[in-house]
């Protein structure tokens, strides 16, 4: 039985020829609309920014932010400050405590590591002054640890 050409008793050809409204085979479908009549979707991301770095970057300025300012006011003691932004804190930490810890200091090479994603994800503050002024208090506390000093010495240029 020819399928495309039965048109016993409809006394019209069966058989459709593609782009013919109502049939399958409409070349047109799909390029203006999807199927629920939205529209065609755009990409999540646009390709000017690669998905996620917005985040990051705006963490690691803030982090570089506080360093300047301590470079710059305290030279004495933070002219040959290094800060590392890092996602996470070394794996093979040997205690809970150090896993979570938020930066860690490394006197030899005058070096704060500040680990991002414990400070953004444990103790999240909503508005983003008082998150600001978290990653600023951790960076601060770090460069302090490193040179022995209180950090609240460092927290206006007049001390």
């Amino acid at each position: 039985m020819d399928y495309l050409n039965d048109s016993a008793g409809s006394g019209q050809d069966a058989a459709l020829s593609p782009g013919e409204p109502g049939t399958n085979l409409d070349q047109n479908a799909g390029r203006s609309r999807d199927r629920h009549g939205r529209g065609v979707r755009r990409p999540l991301w646009s390709p000017r920014f690669a998905p996620g770095i917005a985040r990051k970057r705006g963490f690691a300025d803030l982090v570089e932010d506080t360093a300047n300012y301590l470079r710059s006011n305290f030279p004495a003691d933070f002219a040959n400050l290094v800060v590392v932004v890092r996602d996470l804190p070394p794996m093979f930490a040997t205690e809970e405590s150090q896993l979570t810890r938020r930066f860690a200091v490394q006197r030899e090479s005058n070096t704060v590591y500040v680990y991002r994603i414990p400070i953004k994800y444990f103790g999240r503050a909503w508005d983003p002054i008082e998150e600001a002024m978290r990653v600023e208090s951790y960076v601060i506390e770090g460069a302090a640890e490193l040179v022995g000093k209180d950090p609240r010495d460092f927290f206006g240029p007049e001390n």
